[in-house]
């Protein structure tokens, strides 16, 4: 039996790479493969491909792919990389994202870690902070109520904390 084993690294190099394999590896039943990006940008577009075949349902999986795609499209976008494949497919995950996490916030403006479930105090400013970096990055939320719903939601959860939850508190009013 095998695990796979991935190590990345960044650089310059100077000299001549040298590998060092595990004490006892077979060779025959041995791969090795070797990439180079020209920086790490290159690198992010590998890591983007990820994120959008990333499975997702509730609001916690749904935002750990939604969140990091928009922040990997944005530095690809800015330092001019283009990805037509996955350019191409980027509106639809971040369409299907937003409509996903609308759909999932509750009546009372929060988000559950599943669909159905009841309003939670760290995941709802988690979705609502994801939903605020993509209306700055320029992505048009499916309902404008949304936001304001959220927001109101994450100072009511700020006004209930008492003093030995001040670090909750900071972080819904960092939201």
């Amino acid at each position: 039996s095998s695990a796979e084993q991935v190590v990345t690294a960044s650089g310059f190099a100077t000299k001549p790479l040298q590998l060092e394999l595990p004490d006892g590896l077979d060779p025959k039943h041995t791969r090795l493969e070797v990439t180079f990006a020209p920086s790490l940008a290159a690198d992010m577009a590998k890591s983007l491909d990820y994120l959008v075949e990333y499975p997702h349902g509730c609001a916690e999986q749904t935002m750990s792919r939604f969140a990091p795609a928009i922040e990997v499209a944005g530095v690809l976008e800015n330092l001019g990389i283009r990805d037509g494949a996955l350019v191409a497919r980027m509106p639809g995950v971040v369409s299907g994202g937003l409509k996903r996490l609308t759909e999932l916030q509750q009546p009372d403006g929060g988000w559950g870690w599943i669909g159905s479930g009841t309003t939670h105090e760290m995941i709802t400013p988690y979705v609502t902070w994801g939903l605020l970096r993509a209306e700055r990055a320029g992505y048009k939320l499916p309902d404008p109520k949304t936001l304001p719903r959220a927001l109101e939601k994450i100072f009511a959860f700020a006004q209930s904390l008492d003093d030995r939850q001040l670090s909750d508190r900071i972080y819904l009013m960092y939201v």
